[in-house]
Order: structure tokens, then sequence, then C-alpha cells
């Protein structure tokens, strides 16, 4: 990807999803890439949504700095990545 949002509120903005599994009434798993402005790479996050609760999530691809830093050593804009999301025997596993 070459370019975030700007616009939204919360942990909202800068961020874009980049890969989901749906099931029947919500996601099992959202992956998220999400860069803050003032930072030279984002990070990688999966976010999993819990049936009548809320939702979880866990940065895998190097922490986030919430003031606006973002990560010491993350991935940039334009910086080629894959990843893999599997979902087998009630276990889902995100690989970058």
């Amino acid at each position: 990807m070459n370019q975030v949002t700007t616009t939204g509120s919360g942990l909202h903005p800068e961020r874009l999803v980049i890969g989901q599994i749906h099931a029947d009434n919500d996601e099992l798993a959202r992956l998220y890439y999400r860069k803050l402005p003032n930072a030279d790479f984002g990070c990688i996050c999966p976010e999993h949504e819990i049936r009548d609760g809320n939702d979880g999530t866990f940065n895998i691809r190097d922490d986030e700095d919430y003031g606006g830093n973002g990560p010491f050593d993350g991935i940039g804009l334009n910086e080629l990545f894959s990843y893999e999301i599997s979902n087998e025997n009630e276990f889902i596993t995100v690989r970058i």
C-alpha cells in the first residue's frame, strides 16, 4: 500500500483493512495496517470480533506508539510484505 486514510476517530484514522475472514454474523479476523501521520513506519495488527462482546486487537508486527511516533522498526509505505490468515480447528493463525 502507498497511502492510508487520515479521517476517522479514536483508533480508526490512519489504518486500513488488508485482509479478513467473515463468519455468519461477524468477522472472525480483520488484519489492519496502521501508520500514524508523523511515523516513518506502520504496524500490522489483527482484530478478532467476539460475538456479543468487545473486539480484541493485537499487535503482531511491531508495537505502536499511540503518541504519534509509530513503531521503531515496522513496515513503511510502498514496502513489499505478504501475509496469510487461516482458521482451522477453532484457531486463527496470522503469518506476516
